[in-house]
């Protein structure tokens, strides 16, 4: 079933990638959010495809955007001291997760109403949805395992098992601007994608990543016909 959800995501960029009145589109994102008790430093990307220009005033101001990318997304790690108000619970010499998904989506664009009469800035709303694919999770964590005094730290080193993951992702927003031109728009994003799937079966304090979430996610995006 997963498999066939994956196919329609990539026909449908196909599609519109060879649609009549097509357009190459390009689009940059910034954002950030959370996914359990870990927040994100940055949610970045960019992504390229094409999009199919139906018209810019009220009655039929719509547009559907196939496109592929890449974001990056950067973690730093909380440590339980944090969470649970203790101290020297983790000594982590690996300060920051990083994740870099691929993914392809189709968003389409509805103007409600020109923000000025004869300006071309349109006011509307978008849903999205997105298929992701990560090649690499983070497995590897490094740390300084307490021992006693006189004794010196000891650096420990332990890896998950080398994995990939695919996951969805759905949201939507606001945008002012030109579906013919460009657009800003700020959008809110919930996706199934598992950052810390391989390292939370770690042996050290598994707590410290939580139970598996989704990812919570605002961001502004710029968007323009190239």
């Amino acid at each position: 079933m997963f498999k066939r959800f994956k196919y329609c995501y990539l026909l449908s960029f196909f599609w519109l990638s060879f649609a009549a009145q097509a357009q190459t589109a390009a689009m940059f994102e910034f954002g950030t959010g959370f996914q359990g008790d870990e927040w994100m430093n940055y949610d970045a990307g960019i992504a390229f495809g094409y999009s199919v220009i139906k018209g810019e005033s009220l009655n039929n101001g719509v547009s559907s955007t196939g496109f592929v990318g890449v974001k990056v997304q950067k973690f730093p790690i909380v440590s339980p001291a944090s969470l649970r108000k203790e101290e020297n619970k983790y000594n982590g010499l690996t300060t920051d997760l990083w994740n870099f998904p691929v993914f392809v989506g189709l968003r389409s664009a509805f103007n409600l109403f020109e923000v000025k009469k004869g300006t071309g800035s349109y006011i509307g709303v978008f849903p999205e949805c997105r298929l992701y694919f990560s090649p690499f999770l983070p497995r590897k964590i490094d740390y300084l395992e307490h021992q006693e005094y006189p004794e010196p730290d000891i650096v420990r080193s332990i890896k998950g098992k080398r994995m990939s993951q695919w996951a969805t992702g759905f949201g939507g927003g606001i945008y002012y601007g030109n579906l013919n031109r460009a657009f800003l728009a700020l959008k809110f994003e919930t996706n199934s994608i598992d950052s810390f799937e391989s390292i939370r079966s770690l042996d050290y304090k598994k707590d410290v990543f939580g139970s598996r979430s989704r990812q919570f996610i605002i961001s502004l995006s710029l968007y323009g016909i190239i």
